[in-house]
This record gives C-alpha cells, sequence and structure tokens, in this order.
C-alpha cells in the first residue's frame, strides 16, 4: 500500500469509503467525501481482515496528509449475522473517539497501515 497516490488534496480532509481497486499506482472506485475539519488533516482508511468464517475486524485508521504516517484510532468486531445497529455503534464510537482525542494520542504514528495494525493488535490485545 505504500506506493498508492493519493489524489491532490484541496479540502483539509476527505474521507475515502467504498470498494476501490489498485491498477499500478492509481485507485480506480474512490468516492472522495469532506468531512469535519481536524486540527491536522488526515485521511480515514477502513482496512478490513477476515479473522474466520463468520468474523471480520474493522480497523479503523487516519493517514495523515503532509507526512503520510498512518495510526489506528480503533477497530470493531462484525460476527455473522452482523444487523445495522452494529454498524452504526461502530460509526458513533469512531466519530466519539475523534471527538476525545486526536488522531494518534491512543497508539501513535507508523510508517504504513501493516506497522500501524501490527501495533494496534499487540497493544490491545
Amino acid at each position: 500500500m505504500n506506493d498508492v497516490k493519493y489524489p491532490e488534496m484541496h479540502s483539509p480532509t476527505i474521507r475515502i469509503e467504498g470498494m476501490f481497486q489498485k491498477h499500478g499506482t492509481e485507485l480506480t472506485g474512490l468516492h472522495l467525501q469532506p468531512h469535519a475539519e481536524m486540527t491536522d488533516p488526515c485521511i480515514e482508511l477502513k482496512v478490513w481482515k477476515r479473522r474466520d468464517a463468520k468474523t471480520a475486524i474493522l480497523y479503523r485508521c487516519f493517514q495523515d496528509v503532509s507526512t503520510g504516517q498512518v495510526t489506528v484510532q480503533s477497530c470493531d468486531f462484525f460476527r455473522l449475522p452482523v444487523d445495522d445497529e452494529q454498524l452504526r455503534d461502530s460509526d458513533g464510537r469512531f466519530v466519539e473517539l475523534l471527538i476525545e482525542a486526536a488522531p494518534g494520542d491512543r497508539s501513535g504514528w507508523f510508517a504504513s497501515v501493516d506497522e500501524a495494525i501490527a501495533a494496534h493488535d499487540r497493544d490491545f490485545s
């Protein structure tokens, strides 16, 4: 993921949502939405990992726009059957954590998504 090129930033923060694919160094299928301004502009990254046949983990990460460093804000475990309340609760907790503390205050900043997730797993397992 380190070789991914992000679009030029004109708004303080953008949010990347939905499914996208990497073609060479370009991403396709991006849906960019401005969201609440933060002190240090960041990009929200949602990173999914299958744990087993009935469980998925969603890591809610931020990438600092100026440095490219990554932090994990939180992670949620989803188990089958997934319902709308579970999804709403995940989004609500994510926003609450962001308001309570700046990205990076909980886990620190790392050079890659993989490093940030490994540190989060180590610190919170």
